[in-house]
């Protein structure tokens, strides 16, 4: 699967009527600075979506909020039509576990081996039987393209590529039903960025994910999803404006009026189209 091969692209399933996951009128902060303001978002069950925008847009924060890492300080998330902030905890433990999350830098444990950390949510929430859970890290290992001899090593023996890797099964032997990934290819050379995305790409259409992907790599956008969501800083906005400047397919991103968007595909430092943004 490549960037401009677009018959690789996941097909889009029938939109339902009701969405999976809704933001309505957020605002969040992060360490007291406002990042996102007035957002609304709907994502579909059944979607792979990509979030991207400069740093500091709020893209991250955006994912914290789905999972209830961090609270709004307005508005409300949803998940199935049910305000997040209003599930009992026992609720909210059982969403989670329905959520794998990749995170930027993989988070593996150093002093655990890649079975342990693998294993970890397996043990902790008791979701099989001690003599199924070495299989199944087995399984998701091979279902990320690892072989059996990693099991034993530690996270620092093993390359960027592998800890990533190790980082999506660890995720996946949950068998969440959503998948969310924060910059899933940073630091990444080309072709292991090829390899991760196909990873993410397949493991979406075969086990049938709704999928979120924080992104800066315009390769990942073409290659692993259907919609892309265009984040702006709210500090170079003016009032009113809604952060999200593009909602749409990622074929459609270069065909865009705004010139914002096309700025920040294209990769230019045009300070006219920040003036003319002001005005």
């Amino acid at each position: 699967m490549t960037a401009t091969d677009s018959s690789a692209w996941p097909e889009a399933p029938p939109p339902p009527s009701a969405p999976l996951v809704e933001l309505r009128h957020v605002t969040a902060a992060f360490e007291n600075q406002v990042v996102l303001q007035d957002v609304n978002l709907a994502i579909q069950a059944g979607e792979s979506v990509a979030i991207i925008g400069e740093s500091g847009c709020g893209k991250s924060v955006l994912l914290k909020l789905l999972v209830g890492l961090l609270a709004p300080v307005e508005g409300e998330v949803l998940w199935d039509g049910r305000p997040l902030h209003r599930l009992r905890r026992e609720e909210l433990i059982r969403l989670r576990l329905q959520v794998g999350f990749v995170f930027q830098q993989s988070a593996l444990f150093d002093s655990l081996t890649v079975l342990e950390n693998i294993a970890l949510g397996l043990r902790v929430h008791r979701l099989c039987a001690p003599e199924e859970i070495v299989p199944r890290v087995r399984q998701r290992l091979h279902d990320v393209g690892l072989s059996e001899q990693v099991l034993s090593k530690r996270p620092a023996e093993l390359s960027g590529g592998m800890r990533k890797r190790v980082a999506i099964a660890r995720a996946l032997a949950l068998d969440p039903q959503v998948m969310l990934y924060d910059e899933p290819t940073t630091g990444l050379d080309p072709i292991m960025t090829d390899v991760i995305n196909r990873l993410i790409a397949q493991t979406h259409q075969r086990r049938r994910l709704t999928t979120l992907i924080v992104t800066h790599e315009m390769r990942t956008v073409f290659s692993c999803t259907q919609r892309v969501l265009l984040l702006y800083p709210r500090s170079r906005l003016p009032p009113g404006q809604s952060q999200i400047l593009y909602d749409g397919s990622p074929e459609g991103l270069r065909q865009a009026a705004d010139g914002r968007v096309r700025q920040f595909i294209e990769g230019r430092a045009d300070p006219r189209l920040l003036e003319e943004a002001e005005e």
